[in-house]
């Protein structure tokens, strides 16, 4: 829906480019977020069953 906007509004070439950069950026800042803001409130709440993950995929890795 986004990529239809942006087409509607800036023509084919610049819309495709501005969303481009924006879903990068977008992208970008969750990842940031989950990383430092989120980051204990999410552990404290569904630490053991990442840390059962986390076991188990270093298991299969090897």
């Amino acid at each position: 829906m986004l990529t239809l906007a942006a087409g509607a509004i800036f023509g084919l070439g610049r819309g495709m480019l501005i969303v481009s950069f924006a879903s990068s950026i977008r992208a970008t800042l969750a990842t940031l977020v989950a990383r430092y803001l989120l980051r204990e409130p999410l552990k404290n709440r569904y630490g053991e069953c990442l840390r059962s993950n986390a076991t188990g995929a270093h298991r299969i890795a090897g």
